[in-house]
């Protein structure tokens, strides 16, 4: 027969392997819903991210649709118009707050050399725009022998001496095309961030454009007028092959 103590005994053991084992899944069934807690986190991130990018292709799409429009709007005289001007404006640059009664070419040289090693570059020549005025300080124009000189200048203009010219601002030679542009693109901004937007202007392919703070601009982002006319040569020469 049976001793009755060595049956209590089996049932209690078997008592503590099932609590050991409902405790084990116990904690197994925490780390599942630990792990689907986690994973819920980086879905809702994933969506945001999402809608984000989707939100940012349909700003990015409305604009080429308007680039489109543009394009469109001019005709080939003016299309190429627009691009050897601002070919040619590359090579400039237009210094504000030089006082009328300096030299205005010491002026400019000077600020010149103390911004960039007067040995980098060479001035081709030095004006000021429009006709003299009473209590109006003209803007000048400085035209350099090669876009290039004109940018150097352009990245180290916050060297320029402003604590003896403290009015003195350098800005690019832009084209009235290219100014209406930006100042659309600045409006632009003023009232999307009005709306709680985090934006930036940035300047890709030569156009202002509206964007989310946290794009980065790739490095083939900038095109020259030169680089865009090829782009157009290629493109007519294609035009004319497949019409004739």
């Amino acid at each position: 027969m049976e001793n009755p103590t060595s049956g209590v005994a089996s049932v209690e053991a078997q008592l503590h392997l099932i609590t050991t084992q409902l405790a084990q899944l116990s904690n197994g069934i925490n780390d599942i819903r630990s792990i689907l807690l986690l994973q819920n986190e980086k879905l809702e991130s994933c969506i945001v991210k999402v809608n984000t990018l989707e939100s940012e292709q349909s700003s990015i799409q409305s604009k080429l649709s308007e680039i489109d429009k543009k394009v469109n709007s001019l005709d080939s005289a003016e299309l190429f118009g627009e691009l050897r001007m601002r070919l040619e404006r590359e090579k400039n640059i237009i210094m504000y707050g030089i006082e009328e009664t300096v030299d205005t070419n010491e002026a400019v040289t000077a600020i010149i050399n103390k911004t960039v090693s007067p040995a980098l570059l060479k001035i081709n020549r030095i004006t000021r725009l429009g006709q003299p005025t009473r209590d109006k300080v003209r803007p000048v124009k400085v035209e350099f022998y090669n876009s290039d000189d004109a940018l150097k200048v352009l990245r180290k203009k916050s060297k320029s001496p402003l604590n003896e010219y403290t009015h003195l601002k350098v800005k690019n030679d832009y084209t009235p095309r290219q100014r209406n542009e930006i100042s659309l693109a600045y409006k632009e901004l003023e009232q999307r961030k009005n709306s709680g937007e985090k934006i930036v202007l940035k300047f890709m392919n030569g156009q202002p454009q509206v964007v989310s703070a946290s794009t980065k601009r790739p490095r083939s982002a900038e095109s020259s007028p030169i680089q865009n006319i090829q782009k157009i040569n290629k493109m007519d020469t294609v035009h004319s092959k497949n019409c004739k």
